[in-house]
């Protein structure tokens, strides 16, 4: 209870501090895990009146975080309904903002495509996941960078039942090009964590080679120790596998 109040007293102090709060909720949320605290400084954020300049940016950034949060938690419709909230910020960025502003943008419809498909999914309407979630993968094919965009509604795809074969034959389609994308991506920065870590994680949800996963994010690890995102990607390879006694140590490692 007192850690409680403290926290709420240093979410009062300095409120015009946009940047000061933006920091410490990265640091609650990617540093220390302390997911309720982390929140409540986001939530804070996206409430901040009158935001200018970089405010908007980092305003951006927190409802971005805010959504993951509450997708993480299993409520697609409270992440939607941040992200819809952050595309007329995206569409008021000053000038020297707006090409910034135009790839979010196309990257958040995107990702509230895939989140009603998620939504959709799991109330059993498989109609309406199935066409949200092919928006999803064909509104942001432009940036085949943003690996995000396209790894998470294709293993939403890939799972989904009474996938029709004409479908299933594109999603494995897209699976080889993602993974290819990968690879070369790899060899242009061999030292990136990324895009090994990318791979790995798609592979093992989807279909593709295990082993070339496992050693994948291994070699993630070995750039970026400890890291607890790549740990989880690490056990669900160990689980794809069949590998389940190291999949839960590394699991309960990765917590």
């Amino acid at each position: 209870e007192q850690a409680e109040r403290l926290a709420a007293s240093a979410r009062e102090l300095n409120p015009r501090d946009f940047l000061a709060h933006f920091e410490v909720a990265g640091e609650l949320y990617g540093e220390r895990g302390w997911i309720d605290w982390a929140e409540a400084e986001y939530r804070q954020l996206t409430e901040f009146p009158d935001p200018a300049g970089d405010e908007m940016v980092y305003l951006l950034y927190s409802q971005k975080y805010l959504a993951y949060i509450y997708h993480d938690r299993g409520d697609a419709l409270a992440a939607i309904k941040v992200l819809e909230a952050s595309l007329p910020v995206m569409d008021g960025l000053p000038g020297n903002r707006r090409t910034f502003g135009a790839r979010e943008r196309r990257s958040t419809e995107a990702r509230i495509h895939y989140l009603y498909g998620v939504h959709h999914a799991a109330t059993g309407d498989l109609i309406k996941a199935r066409e949200r979630l092919k928006l999803s993968l064909e509104h942001d094919q432009s940036d085949i960078d943003a690996m995000n965009a396209l790894i998470d509604p294709l293993i939403e795809l890939y799972h989904l039942p009474d996938l029709p074969e004409e479908d299933l034959k594109q999603v494995r389609q897209t699976i080889l090009e993602v993974v290819s994308t990968c690879r070369q991506r790899i060899e242009q920065d061999p030292k990136s964590s990324l895009f090994y870590n990318q791979m790995a994680w798609l592979i093992a949800n989807t279909e593709g080679d295990l082993e070339e996963a496992l050693a994948s994010s291994l070699r993630s690890l070995e750039l970026e120790p400890n890291h607890p995102g790549k740990m989880d990607t690490l056990a669900r390879c160990y689980y794809a596998l069949g590998q389940l006694d190291k999949a839960l140590e590394t699991q309960i490692a990765a917590v």
